[in-house]
C-alpha cells in the first residue's frame, strides 16, 4: 500500500520525551510514541495556530503526557514548521493491517454472505473447516491468535488493525456475489438457489463438536463425516455424542419410560414428534405439556433437548422483550419454555410464526436504517401446571400431553436420570438416524399416502404417519392417535375460550339471569339467526356480569365477530357451524347463523353440550328436545308433535318461533306474578 506522507525531522531531545515519529498523512497530523496508538489531530498547512491548538487538545485527550512535555513538543513543532521540507515522500512500509489481511486471506477457504446478508467466512483451523461470522468476537479472537502465532511471534495486532481487516473482508463478502444458506443443527436442500449446494433427499446433522463433524443421512444409510464446505452456524451448542449403530429394539421405549408418559397415544405421538424434529422444511408442531407439580414436565423437555439439540441452556423463561424472544428462537433449533403460567397474545403469535416459518426484523445496532432480518422455522414447546394456551391458532398447532405426578416409589434423583439418559443417548440417536434413512427411502420411492381428512398441521401429520410406519406401526395408527389428540385441542378451546363456551351454552339452553336479573329458562336451539349486536346481547346474558368484566370478553359487536372467526373451525369440530347469513337491505349488516351439524359417520352424531362436552346418541332419537324424525321418515317437532314439515329448514323456523313465543309467555307470567304491569 502506497501512502503520500510528509515527515518531520525529530531531534534527540524530542525522542527522549517518548516521541518516535511525527508525520502528516493527508490532513491528519500523527504523533507516534512507544506507549499508545498514534495521537492524531487535524492538520492545516496554512494555519499553524489552529494546528497547534488541535495538537494540544489531542495530547490532553490521550492523557499519557504531562503538560511540560506537551509544551516542549509544541515548541519543537513550531520550530520545525518553518524549517521543514514541504516535499512529500512515499511510505512503502507495510502496515500491521496489511500483514494481518495477507495472513488471514491465506487461511480463508470461502467468503460469502448468508441468507440474511450477514458476512461469513469459512476458514481452515487445524485440520477442519469452521464457519465464522465476521462481526462476532470469535473471528476477531482467531485473527489475533493467528497473527500472534505465525506473523510476528509474540506480537499481537492492535484492535484498529483487526477492525480494518474485518471491514475490508465484510465489503468483499457483501459485494462479492457469493450467497449461500447457513443452517442451525439440521440442513437440507430447500429447493432455493442459496441452498442448491446441498444434494436433494439428504439430511445433514451437526454434531457441534470441536472438529465440526456432521452426520450425513441418505436413503442408503448414515455416516459421520467432516464438513468440506460451510453449512452450519452455531450458538451456545454443546458437543453431541457419537451415535451408535448398535442398540436394542426397545431403546425408544426405554427412553419414553424415563419421561413419565403412560398413555399409549402419547407415547406414539412423542416418538414421531422427536424424529420429525430432524426433518427440515416441514411445519413444526408445538409440544404442550401440563400437569401437577412433581410430574417431571421440565425433565421431559430437558431430556428431549439433550438427545436432539444439546446446548448450554436447555430451557428458557419467556422474556418480556419481543426481540429477546426472537433471538432465542433464532439461536436454538429447539426452544423449550419452562413453568409457563400465562402466554401473552404477542408470545402466542410468535410461537405460531416459529411453527410455520415466518420472518421478523429489527433495526441493526448503531444504525438508523439497516435491518437485521430473522427468518426461521423452529421446534417450540412449553410446560406448566395448566395448559396456558388459550388462543385457537396456537392450540391448532399443539400436541397436548398431560402428565401425572410421579409416585414416591417411582421417584429417582435427577443425577440418576441424567446417567440413564447419557447411557441411552448414543443408541437412541442411532435408532433415530436409522428411521430417517427409512423415511428418505420412502420419499425416494415416490410412494404417497392419501387421507380422507387432514388436520391443520397437515405436513407434520403426513410426515409423522410415514415415520410411524417406518417404525413398524400399523397404517394410520399415528393419524388415529393424532386426531384423538386434536379432540383434546377442540375440548380445550371450547372450554377455555369465553366466546366459544358461551355460544355452546346459548345453543344448549339452560337457566340464567335475564335483562331484569331474574332466573329464566332458555330453550335448546338447533339454529340461531341474528346480527352481531343481537348475539352479543344474548351472550352477555349467558355469561353474566362477572365474565363481561373480564378483559378477554368482547365489548363490541365487531370484536365478537373476530373472536367467532377465531373459534369457528373448533366449534364446527364440536358440532356447531357458524356462517354468514343474509344481509339486511336497510342497515347492510350481515346476519350470523349458528346451526347444528352432524359430525362423524354412520349412526353416530357429534352433539355439543355446554362447555364443549360431547354427547353421542342414535340420530333417529330426539336429542335434548331437538328436531326428530319419525319411524316413517317424517320430520316432526318434539314439542308440539307436528309432523307436516316438508324440509328441515321449515321445521327449524317453526321451532324458533315456538321458542320465542314460549319465552315471551314465561316472561309475562313472571311479570304478572311480581305485580308488574304487562
Amino acid at each position: 500500500m502506497v501512502v503520500m506522507v510528509h515527515e518531520f525531522a525529530i531531534t534527540q531531545q524530542i525522542k527522549d520525551l517518548g516521541i518516535s515519529r511525527v508525520c502528516v498523512k493527508g490532513k491528519t497530523l500523527l504523533v507516534y510514541n512507544n506507549v499508545t496508538t498514534p495521537i492524531d489531530c487535524e492538520y492545516d498547512n496554512e494555519n499553524l495556530a489552529l494546528t497547534k491548538k488541535n495538537l494540544r487538545k489531542a495530547f490532553a485527550t490521550s492523557g499519557h503526557f504531562d503538560i511540560e512535555i506537551v509544551d516542549q513538543v509544541i515548541m519543537w513543532f513550531t520550530e520545525v514548521w518553518a524549517t521543514s521540507d514541504e516535499g512529500e515522500i512515499e511510505d512503502t512500509r507495510e502496515t500491521t493491517a496489511d500483514k494481518v489481511l495477507t495472513l488471514v486471506k491465506e487461511h480463508i477457504q470461502e467468503l460469502f454472505i448468508n441468507q440474511y446478508g450477514e458476512p461469513y467466512v469459512a476458514v481452515k483451523i487445524n485440520d477442519h473447516l469452521e464457519t465464522l461470522h465476521l462481526k462476532h468476537e470469535r473471528f476477531r479472537n482467531w485473527v489475533g491468535k493467528l497473527y500472534y502465532d505465525q506473523a510476528e511471534k509474540g506480537h499481537a495486532p492492535n484492535s484498529e488493525s483487526i477492525t480494518t481487516v474485518v471491514n475490508i473482508l465484510t465489503a468483499n463478502a457483501q459485494f462479492g456475489g457469493n450467497q449461500k444458506e447457513l443452517f442451525l443443527r439440521v440442513a437440507s436442500n430447500d429447493g432455493n438457489d442459496i441452498s442448491s449446494y446441498l444434494q436433494h433427499n439428504q439430511i445433514l446433522y451437526d454434531l457441534t463438536n470441536k472438529d465440526w463433524e456432521i452426520v450425513k443421512i441418505t436413503p442408503d444409510g448414515w455416516s459421520i463425516e467432516r464438513t468440506e464446505f460451510a453449512v452450519f452456524r452455531r450458538y451456545n451448542a454443546r458437543p453431541q455424542v457419537y451415535p451408535s449403530k448398535t442398540y436394542d429394539d426397545d431403546v425408544f421405549d426405554e427412553f419414553i419410560k424415563l419421561l413419565n408418559v403412560t398413555n399409549s397415544d402419547d407415547k406414539l405421538l412423542l416418538k414421531c414428534y422427536m424424529i420429525s424434529v430432524l426433518i427440515p422444511g416441514i411445519e413444526k408442531v408445538i409440544l404442550g405439556l401440563y400437569g401437577s407439580r412433581g410430574a417431571g414436565k421440565s425433565s421431559m423437555q430437558e431430556f428431549i433437548k439433550i438427545v436432539i439439540d444439546p446446548c448450554t441452556i436447555l430451557t428458557f423463561k419467556i422474556p418480556k422483550d419481543v426481540f429477546e424472544l426472537i433471538q432465542q428462537l433464532d439461536h436454538n433449533y429447539i426452544a423449550f419454555y419452562n413453568n409457563v403460567s400465562k402466554l401473552d397474545t404477542w408470545v402466542s403469535d410468535m410461537f405460531c410464526s416459529a411453527s410455520t416459518g415466518e420472518g421478523a426484523s429489527k433495526r441493526a445496532l448503531f444504525t438508523d436504517d439497516d435491518d437485521k432480518v430473522y427468518n426461521y422455522k423452529r421446534n417450540v414447546g412449553f410446560n406448566g401446571i395448566n395448559l396456558v394456551a388459550i388462543r385457537p391458532d396456537l392450540l391448532d398447532r399443539l400436541i397436548i400431553i398431560k402428565v401425572e405426578r410421579i409416585s414416591e416409589k417411582d421417584q429417582i434423583t435427577k443425577t440418576e436420570m441424567r446417567r440413564r439418559i447419557e447411557n441411552i443417548r448414543p443408541k437412541l440417536l442411532g435408532y433415530i438416524f436409522d428411521m430417517l434413512v427409512k423415511y428418505l427411502k420412502f420419499i425416494q420411492s415416490g410412494q404417497d399416502i392419501k387421507f380422507d381428512k387432514l388436520p391443520r398441521m397437515s405436513d407434520f401429520a403426513k410426515t409423522a404417519e410415514i415415520i410411524s410406519r417406518c417404525m413398524g406401526n400399523k397404517n394410520n395408527e399415528f393419524m388415529d392417535a393424532y386426531f384423538r389428540n386434536i379432540e383434546l385441542q377442540t375440548d380445550e378451546i371450547l372450554n377455555t375460550s369465553l366466546v366459544a363456551s358461551a355460544v355452546v351454552k346459548l345453543m344448549s339452553g339452560g337457566t340464567w339471569k335475564n335483562e331484569k336479573y331474574q332466573d329464566e329458562e332458555y330453550p335448546y336451539l338447533e339454529r340461531w339467526n341474528g346480527d352481531a349486536t343481537k348475539l352479543l346481547g344474548e351472550l352477555d346474558l349467558v355469561v353474566g356480569d362477572k365474565v363481561q368484566r373480564n378483559k378477554w370478553w368482547p365489548k363490541l359487536p365487531n370484536i365478537l365477530s373476530r373472536r367467532l372467526n377465531e373459534v369457528k373451525a373448533n366449534l364446527l369440530e364440536g358440532g356447531l357451524q357458524v356462517e354468514e347469513g343474509n344481509q339486511d337491505r336497510a342497515t347492510r349488516i350481515k346476519n350470523i347463523v349458528i346451526s347444528r351439524v352432524q359430525q362423524g359417520t354412520g349412526n353416530t352424531v357429534h352433539i355439543v353440550q355446554p362447555f364443549g362436552k360431547k354427547f353421542y346418541k342414535n340420530d333417529a332419537n330426539d336429542v335434548f328436545g331437538g328436531p326428530g324424525e319419525s319411524e316413517k321418515g317424517e320430520l316432526f317437532c318434539p314439542n308440539c308433535k307436528r309432523q307436516d314439515f316438508e324440509t328441515q329448514e321449515a321445521l327449524l323456523t317453526h321451532m324458533e318461533r315456538e321458542a320465542r313465543e314460549q319465552k315471551q309467555q314465561n316472561a309475562d307470567a313472571k311479570n304478572k306474578e311480581n305485580g308488574w304491569r304487562i
